[in-house]
């Protein structure tokens, strides 16, 4: 028993100098935060956007240089950074003795919705605006036209259903599309990068129209057709109307 109560004691002891060594130290600032790095997880090939809006999170954490590591609310620091529109998960960690790391997943750019004054809007895969990018710093994402996709959520949240069903590669693709647009009558529309073919894409059934697109396009390149519209709201098949003239 004796030997029992000598090492309690004995740990006892420790536990307490080590908490008093803890306690001298961060009295003379030793987990005084100095470092905060703050990382974008390469989920996103929209580096050049994500810039700013870092450079601006870097800014608000400014405030946390030099307090105690030891005494920071992870939580408050935590709900701080997921306030932001543009971010979808992250993780705080510390690193002692004054380093803290944010280690961020952004959501995803789906559009650059086009103001009335020309000014580009990033549109978030969950239909948040986001403010205004410079030209250096645009995504190279799809532009969204029409001033109805301001203020009606539920036609923007089917304009991005629409693009989620476009694929990611092939002629007809969210690579090869310069813009969408909307009309009450026909739906949507999106128009070719390569010169400017407009494609009316209706309302529904995209996944399925837009492989029927691809062939089309490849066979009108093969033949060396130069298409105005294609028309591929319709049952099963595609309408063609070709440019006349030069």
């Amino acid at each position: 028993m004796k030997a029992a109560a000598k090492t309690f004691l004995y740990l006892v002891l420790l536990i307490a100098s080590v908490g008093g060594s803890f306690y001298g130290l961060e009295r003379k600032g030793f987990f005084a935060l100095e470092q905060i790095d703050i990382v974008v997880t390469q989920n996103t090939d929209q580096p050049r956007f994500m810039k700013p809006a870092v450079t601006e999170l870097d800014a608000q954490m400014e405030k946390l240089r030099g307090q105690s590591l030891w005494r920071l609310d992870l939580d408050d620091v935590n709900a701080q950074v997921s306030s932001l529109p543009w971010v979808s998960n992250l993780q705080v960690r510390r690193h002692w003795p004054d380093r803290l790391e944010v280690r961020i997943a952004p959501k995803l750019v789906k559009f650059l919705f086009v103001g009335k004054d020309g000014k580009l809007f990033p549109v978030l895969e969950d239909g948040t605006f986001l403010n205004p990018v410079a030209v250096e710093n645009m995504p190279d994402v799809v532009l969204l036209r029409g001033d109805r996709f301001a203020t009606d959520k539920q036609l923007l949240h089917r304009a991005l259903s629409t693009l989620n069903e476009i694929p990611d590669d092939g002629s007809f693709s969210k690579k090869t599309i310069s813009e969408i647009r909307f009309d009450n009558k026909e739906g949507f529309w999106a128009t070719m990068m390569k010169q400017g073919v407009r494609v009316k894409l209706g309302d529904d059934g995209v996944n399925l129209k837009a492989d029927r697109i691809s062939q089309v396009l490849d066979y009108l390149e093969a033949h060396q057709l130069d298409a105005r519209v294609i028309d591929a709201n319709l049952t099963k098949k595609v309408l063609v109307r070709l440019r006349k003239g030069p």
